[in-house]
């Protein structure tokens, strides 16, 4: 797709080891392996699990062309005790990336009270040779609970918290062929193993009444994109419906001095307004502006553009907005919360349909 030292024997072996596990440890898109018998099913259960699990593209609010996913099978070892990672080795179990270990999809289904807390994840992957030249980040939608990363036997980073997305810059611990990434979670859920209790939610070691069973270790997309050395980060959004603009913030990663940012307001395919910044907030207007209604979910695409001093693109990302607005105010003398109410569309903006979000395809 277009996204310390040691004697030398020692080193021999330990290369020997690492070059032979490798060629066996899934790379590339992997598809499933077989899921274990759900207590409960949809019409959709017999689907997950084919070709390559949840393919889709992992962030429709911040879009690149290239990415590539590594959903799909991994090698796992799950342990009662905090043990050293293990490189160049095959793992004992088989697990379905992003599905987590309680769950059938997942080909695991371990029991709610299994008290082997620590889970290791290995496979390889290959980077795609047209990202030559491009940083290279490692995305995890979401890991339950904490987790540490090493990328060819080099620790790349480390999360704690088991909802939010984060992302680490690997290009350092990268090869020219195959890379080995190993993921070792920690999740004791409610076991206060270590003195902890990490936000649970309804998540229980012994389910009942309206206790869940544990999510534990990957749960959402894993997946690679390269990006620029300069580069957008985040970007903020917030609707202006007075003024009918968007009030934009741009975020960036490494150095972006002189840089300049483009930000334009697309109606379909067609640019209806833009606006130069730098990195704060500026507004792009959106003139008569389609309000977003429940009756009328109308998104505009809002392109970001990061250009250089003399004016080149350095970066662009593709996010969208609906025009809308939530706030607070008084209503018969009490604090409420207050949406935007817009008037009902047009004929003209009834006749043009919902606009849908791109999703471009995995490698």
């Amino acid at each position: 797709m277009t996204p310390t030292a040691h004697r030398p024997a020692r080193a021999l072996l330990t290369l020997l080891a690492l070059v032979a596990g490798l060629l066996v440890a899934p790379t590339g898109p992997a598809r499933a392996v077989p899921g274990k018998p759900p207590p409960l099913t949809t019409p959709w259960t017999s689907q997950a699990l084919t070709g390559t699990p949840l393919p889709e593209y992992p962030r429709p609010q911040m879009t690149r062309p290239d990415w590539l996913t590594l959903n799909g099978e991994w090698q796992l070892r799950q342990s009662v005790t905090d043990d050293p990672p293990q490189f160049g080795t095959d793992l004992p179990d088989r697990v379905n990336v992003p599905f987590p270990v309680e769950s059938a999809l997942s080909g695991v289904q371990r029991a709610a009270n299994d008290n082997r807390h620590y889970l290791y994840y290995r496979r390889t992957f290959t980077v795609p040779p047209a990202w030559s030249g491009r940083r290279t980040l490692l995305h995890f939608g979401a890991v339950d609970w904490q987790s540490t990363v090493w990328v060819n036997g080099r620790q790349a980073g480390t999360h704690t918290g088991g909802y939010d997305a984060f992302a680490l810059d690997v290009t350092p611990h990268l090869t020219g062929g195959s890379n080995e990434l190993v993921v070792k979670v920690w999740d004791p859920t409610d076991s206060r193993q270590h003195g902890s209790l990490p936000p649970i939610g309804k998540q229980t070691k012994t389910p009942d009444g309206i206790f869940y069973t544990p999510v534990s270790g990957i749960w959402q997309t894993v997946w690679l994109e390269p990006v620029p050395t300069a580069s957008i980060s985040r970007v903020d959004l917030t609707p202006h419906l007075a003024t009918n603009t968007v009030r934009v913030r741009v975020h960036t990663r490494g150095d972006v001095s002189g840089h300049s940012v483009l930000a334009e307001a697309l109606d379909g395919g067609t640019v209806v307004g833009a606006a130069t910044g730098g990195f704060t907030e500026f507004s792009v207007p959106v003139p008569n502006a389609r309000r977003w209604s429940p009756d009328d979910p109308y998104l505009y695409d809002l392109r970001v553009t990061l250009r250089a001093a003399g004016g080149a693109t350095v970066d662009r990302t593709t996010h969208y907005v609906g025009m809308r607005e939530i706030t607070t105010g008084m209503v018969n003398g009490v604090l409420r919360t207050r949406r935007s109410d817009p008037a009902p569309p047009t004929q003209t903006e009834a006749a043009r349909p919902p606009r849908t979000v791109p999703r471009p395809a995995p490698a």
